[in-house]
């Protein structure tokens, strides 16, 4: 059985949530502004935290994670500068365990 599929274009980007299901993180996550960024911070300290197990970046976790939900996945992420395309690459060595893949799906919940 196939999975649907959807193209986003950065993990770590927060994009509008126009014309996005309503289970995507964006909705999960809801707009940037005064009253949410402290929560949204937060979210992404955990995130760093879970990366420095594996000297690792906040990016290249979310890029692992992503990568982790499944085979039929391939993550293109973007960027305006080759150190973070290099950064990006890293995410290929970082090796999350089954529980820091549910720790990180956790905390985006």
């Amino acid at each position: 059985m196939a999975r649907q599929g959807f193209c986003h274009e950065s993990p770590q980007g927060y994009h509008s949530r126009v014309n996005q299901d309503k289970d995507h993180i964006v909705h999960l996550l809801g707009e940037v502004n005064s009253e949410n960024f402290p929560e949204i911070i937060e979210v992404a300290k955990r995130i760093e935290q879970v990366g420095t197990k594996h000297n690792a970046t906040a990016g290249q976790v979310t890029l692992t994670w992503t990568l982790a939900q499944g085979d039929d996945l391939v993550v293109i992420p973007g960027t305006k500068k080759v150190k973070y395309a290099k950064e990006n690459m890293g995410a290929a060595k970082v090796k999350l365990s089954a529980n820091e893949i549910a720790t990180v799906r956790k905390i985006s919940e």
